[in-house]
């Protein structure tokens, strides 16, 4: 770089700084904008009152690289974005932000080195997000990974305290079917008048009748029999003593309760239910006869209490872990990234609903389907030598990108992220893992491509331009100058035939010259245009009108214009495409009418459009005409440049009109087209978006 060039940069930087420290509160406003619109974008919920402290410090980060400019401050101010929660979609919206912001700022002259040095500012600052947003997911999935090891070892463990049960409770997990078949399975081992099981409440104060068995046991329950924890029961005794209490002879012990549903009772025993070292409840066995409990009878029913009270507590942590287990699935359902199971095979065997949606594909055509048929077929086999090699070194695979396949060929690009999944015997059992959607991450860099593209086009454009501008201008202009000083002062003595041709050279060049300035402005229409601002269209069809009025005058048309909507727009631009249109109706039309023009709109809510080019509603600009009308058949080439359907000298202009409508209604993110009859008139058609995107909108 010369040293003039490097003072230039020099210059432009101070500018920079100068523009940033004294308009401060202006980019911190517009950094708080940004994130309001974008923050419900992120994994993280942000309370709004944080985001004034993220916009100040970007602002201060930025004046203070433009000051300094190191990678390192940049690249540890995106690491620090990520752990305040920023998203990729706030981060790209930071970056527009600033954009905007200087090009609303800076001349023309000094917003290409200023936007050099904010964009190296931006790709350090992503670089550090994107480092730091990598560490994030892995964190992530380890936190996962112990999540789901702790959830399989807990559902283990209860598994085999189950077992420990005898008979038919080794197998049930219900609580109430439990007690049922408990209390049965003791009276019919030990031949017992009655068995019944209480369980302590909540409170801690009161034991309540869970199951009984007899005629007699659904009446107990019906009734809802409640024992309180004291020595003025068996029951109440046994439980609140922890010790197993038995009554002989209950005519002469004080302590037994006697119950008018169980007349029969001669003998009771009450068991402790013991679980993880406090009492849970208790069972009671009574009998018809007299001292029916033995030392051996006691022991036994002990041990089975015991096997009983564990496999109660077991089902209460089944329970609790169901619950948990679909509160945890519920969770993953809600979670923004995508989480599957495979297994062995490669076979769907979970998938949460953002993994449905990124798939696009019914859950039940998903479960049982292997991954593959979900992958583009460019993929493929990438994303199978990542798996294979996970199983292969028992590992995980991190940041395996690929293109989901779609019929609707809006097919997401996604990035994975899988570890091996093992059985509560640690045998591999499959893979699970993590898709995050990194379709807006490759549309931005697929922009920041034909960003380039366009930037070196534009340079062209210009390079062009100013070719056009000098080059090929002045010999024209001295063509004009000779020609009429020789029509001047040798007119007369040039004969009929040599006047005829000096007319003719002079008619030529000033045909040249209006092409030559009707091509730069088609050429200027993306490098020299004016910022978007709010502009209300029916104001400038009204203003358009009233330039044209002598020239309506002069055919006896007439302009009919409805209300039209305010969108987002280059003022300047909107004014020289609707004029070109009302034009183009004023000169085409049919010589025995006089013309007749309508500018009329209608707009609406195009979700494709929307998906595809990021737009809000659309609206639509309607010209119609009663002209000449032309054949749909050459729809395509009068939006061409010099392209002409009628000479010109049937029809005046350059067959520009029509090209330069197009490329304006381009830069604007819209279209045009048309629908005609020959004889029949013409109605052109301007789609545009009613609110833009681009960071050039002022907003």
């Amino acid at each position: 770089m010369s040293e003039a060039a490097a003072g230039t940069a020099t210059s432009v930087i101070e500018n920079l700084i100068q523009r940033l420290a004294s308009e401060h509160a202006d980019l911190v406003t517009l950094y708080q904008q940004t994130l309001r619109e974008r923050v419900f974008t992120n994994r993280y919920v942000l309370r709004p009152i944080m985001l004034g402290g993220i916009a100040d410090e970007e602002a201060d980060t930025l004046l203070a690289y433009l000051s300094h400019p190191t990678r390192d401050l940049a690249f540890d101010r995106g690491t620090k974005l990520c752990e305040a929660g920023l998203s990729e979609q706030s981060m790209l919206g930071l970056g527009e932000a600033t954009q905007q912001f200087f090009l609303s700022k800076m001349s023309n002259e000094t917003i290409l080195p200023a936007l050099q040095a904010i964009d190296t500012y931006h790709h350090a600052v992503i670089q550090g997000f994107m480092q730091s947003r990598e560490k994030v997911i892995l964190n992530e999935q380890e936190r996962t990974r112990s999540a789901l090891d702790r959830t399989l070892s807990r559902y283990s463990l209860q598994m085999e305290v189950a077992a420990s049960l005898a008979g038919a409770t080794t197998s049930i997990l219900d609580l109430d079917a439990l007690v049922i078949t408990a209390v049965e399975l003791i009276r019919e081992k030990f031949d017992f008048y009655y068995v019944g099981l209480f369980l302590i409440d909540e409170s801690g104060q009161w034991a309540i009748l869970q199951a009984g068995t007899a005629e007699s046991g659904p009446d107990t329950l019906h009734r809802g029999q409640l024992t309180e924890l004291t020595s003025n029961s068996l029951i109440g005794s046994c439980m609140e003593s922890g010790e197993p209490r038995v009554v002989i002879d209950v005519s002469k012990d004080n302590s037994f309760m006697r119950y008018p549903l169980l007349p029969e009772t001669a003998s009771e025993a009450a068991i402790p239910l013991h679980s993880r070292g406090k009492v849970i409840g208790a069972v009671t066995a009574q009998s018809k006869q007299a001292a029916a409990f033995s030392d051996l009878d006691v022991t036994a029913l002990h041990i089975l209490a015991d096997q009983l009270a564990n496999a109660i507590e077991n089902t209460r942590l089944f329970t609790e872990q169901r619950r948990s287990e679909e509160k945890y699935r519920t969770l993953l359902d809600n979670i923004e990234e995508g989480y599957y199971e495979l297994d062995m095979d490669g076979k769907y065997t979970f998938v949460n609903d953002a993994m449905i949606y990124l798939i696009n594909t019914p859950k039940n055509k998903i479960l049982g389907s292997y991954f593959q048929h979900f992958i583009d077929s460019e993929y493929v086999e990438r994303v199978k030598q990542a798996y294979k090699a996970t199983f292969q070194l028992g590992g995980a695979v991190h940041g395996i990108e690929y293109k989901v396949r779609s019929k609707e060929g809006l097919g997401r690009y996604v990035e994975t992220s899988a570890l091996l999944s093992r059985s509560s015997m640690g045998e591999m059992a499959g893979l699970r893992g993590i898709v995050r959607d990194i379709t807006a991450r490759k549309q931005a860099e697929q922009y920041q491509i034909e960003r380039k593209v366009l930037e070196r086009s534009n340079k062209e454009l210009e390079r062009f331009a100013s070719v056009a501008s000098h080059d090929l201008q002045e010999p024209l202009r001295k063509i004009q100058t000779l020609g009429d000083r020789l029509m001047t002062k040798s007119g007369d003595s040039l004969g009929e035939e040599g006047r005829s041709y000096l007319e003719r050279i002079l008619t030529a060049a000033n045909r040249s010259q209006t092409l030559i300035d009707n091509l730069l402005s088609l050429s200027r229409v993306a490098t020299q245009g004016m910022p978007f601002v709010r502009v209300d269209l029916s104001k400038v069809v009204r203003e358009v009108v009233n330039d044209l009025e002598e020239r309506i005058e002069q055919t006896g048309g007439k302009v009919e214009i409805d209300e039209l909507p305010t969108i987002e727009a280059d003022p300047a631009q909107m004014r020289q495409l609707i004029q070109n249109l009302i034009v183009n109706g004023l000169k085409f039309h049919r010589p025995e009418l006089k013309p007749r023009i309508k500018v009329f709109s209608r707009t609406f809510d195009d979700k494709r459009r929307r998906l595809i080019a990021g737009s809000s509603n659309l609206c639509q600009i309607l010209v119609k005409d009663n002209g000449i009308g032309f054949d749909e058949k050459y729809l395509d080439r009068i939006f061409q440049p010099f392209q002409r359907l009628h000479s010109s000298q049937e029809y005046e202009g350059t067959g520009i009109g029509l090209s330069l409508c197009r490329r304006i209604a381009e830069r604007h993110g819209g279209e045009i087209t048309a629908k005609s009859q020959p004889g029949r008139g013409s109605t052109f058609i301007v789609t545009l978006p009613i609110k833009q995107t681009k960071s050039e909108t002022i907003q």
